[in-house]
């Protein structure tokens, strides 16, 4: 095409005009335009009468210049431009970011062996379909989430005005979606990335769930997480009993280790005894599994008596708030309301009364076990110390949940029932007193 007959085309007053024109693709590929052409043209795309979408200007002999002259097209309102092919021209980055601006009607900009940002463009989203969580089976939702349909949808009641996205975008999660994400984080420990693909969401996504329902549910801490339990005291000191005989007991005490991430900041404090970065949680129990007190913020390196010492339970139980006993190992002294077992047991009562002790607190152990293997996040979290106590926290809570809807859990590991440090701390005196006065009257026979 010649230079005047393209004047003819987009000019005003030629005889071909683009008033009543239907035109909406025009390809003037390997033409000798070169700037002064697409001067002409640019004009034509500004009259109120164009209403070309597609413009193919391939191998016109255009430069930077020449696309001064588009974008100032591109910048009127009348112009409805979308698709123009610039390939095998010379515009240069320069020329290419005059054209790239957001704000302009361009969806395609094509540029031969030229890279720009395509974020500048825009782009239509697409969303990924999602899983419709709760027509699944309830066998496929315990493995993969932990918990039945009955009990998601609990859990959604309970969090939804928590965790609930404040938008009128049709394509925001809702609050089921939100919930699921997580509890797929806990169940399986995958990194992001892998729950975000098994989800159809992105890895930032999956994060952000991640935190919202975390925070939802340590808000919940509380109403969850009660010592000496929401059961009459007396029912909870009767179960223990049955056992093995131990009396007045409450509660049993350990500490587990939950491995961690190497922190940037104060490294040395969170490598334990086992030399590895962890947070060490403080876990007290009923004789139903259920965690009824939770220490969930020191560094790995610091031992569970200073844990225990340190805590609000320890001060009420100083104060005599509480009247009841902690069955614990010998990482912990003996005290007028915490029993450890006798270091060095003589044959007779004291034998007895070290094995009724292991038999019942064998009860913490397993809920450790328990709340391990159910949550699969806590044998290696991937986080800030933190995020990682707020992780834990929020494990414990849907732990309790689980096991006071009778959930199933998975089998436990024998990896999985820490073994006991052998350790022997100075016993208090009263403490010893107790225990003896308990071995005499219960396991002297």
């Amino acid at each position: 095409m010649a230079l005047k007959d393209l004047e003819s085309l987009v000019c005003g007053t030629a005889t071909l005009k683009w008033e009543n024109s239907s035109l909406r693709e025009l390809d003037l590929s390997l033409n000798d335009l070169q700037n002064s052409g697409v001067e002409k043209l640019s004009d034509g795309l500004k009259s109120s009468h164009c209403k070309l979408e597609i413009l193919r200007l391939s191998g016109c002999l255009v430069t930077e210049e020449g696309c001064s002259f588009l974008a100032s097209a591109l910048k009127s309102n009348t112009c409805h431009l979308k698709e123009l092919d610039l390939n095998y021209n010379h515009p240069g980055e320069s020329g290419v970011k005059l054209l790239s601006d957001p704000h302009y009607s361009l969806h395609t900009l094509s540029k031969h062996g030229v890279s720009f940002p395509r974020r500048a463009l825009h782009r239509e989203r697409v969303i990924r379909p999602r899983l419709d969580i709760l027509s699944l089976p309830d066998e496929y939702l315990r493995e993969r989430y932990r918990f039945s349909s009955q009990s998601i949808r609990y859990l959604n009641n309970i969090l939804k005005p928590y965790i609930s996205n404040i938008t009128h975008h049709g394509s925001a999660l809702t609050s089921l979606q939100t919930l699921c994400i997580a509890l797929r984080f806990f169940a399986n420990g995958s990194f992001l990335n892998n729950v975000g693909d098994a989800e159809h969401i992105g890895k930032a996504t999956v994060c952000r769930s991640v935190r919202k329902v975390c925070l939802a549910l340590k808000r919940l801490m509380y109403s969850f997480v009660v010592f000496p339990g929401h059961k009459p005291v007396m029912n909870i000191k009767e179960e223990f009993h049955r056992i093995a005989g131990l009396p007045r007991v409450t509660g049993c005490m350990d500490g587990t280790h939950i491995p961690i991430k190497a922190p940037a900041e104060n490294e040395g404090d969170y490598v334990n005894r086992k030399f590895f970065h962890s947070i060490n949680i403080q876990i007290v129990c009923d004789a139903t599994n259920i965690i009824t007190n939770l220490e969930a913020k020191w560094p790995g390196s610091v031992h569970d008596a200073q844990i225990f010492r340190e805590s609000a339970l320890y001060n009420k139980f100083e104060q005599g708030q509480y009247d009841g006993l902690l069955l614990a190992d010998r990482g912990y002294p003996c005290m007028p309301y915490v029993m450890t077992p006798y270091p060095d047991p003589e044959p007779g009562p004291q034998s007895r009364y070290n094995l009724a002790l292991s038999k019942t607190r064998a009860r913490v152990e397993m809920t450790v076990g328990i709340l391990k293997a159910r949550f699969q996040c806590l044998r290696g979290l991937r986080v800030t110390p933190e995020r990682a106590c707020d992780i834990i926290v929020a494990c414990v809570v849907l732990h309790n949940i689980a096991t006071i809807r009778g959930e199933q859990h998975p089998a436990i590991p024998q990896a999985d029932i820490e073994e006991e440090p052998h350790l022997n701390l100075p016993d208090h005196r009263n403490g010893r007193i107790v225990r003896d006065a308990i071995c005499n009257h219960y396991f002297s026979q």
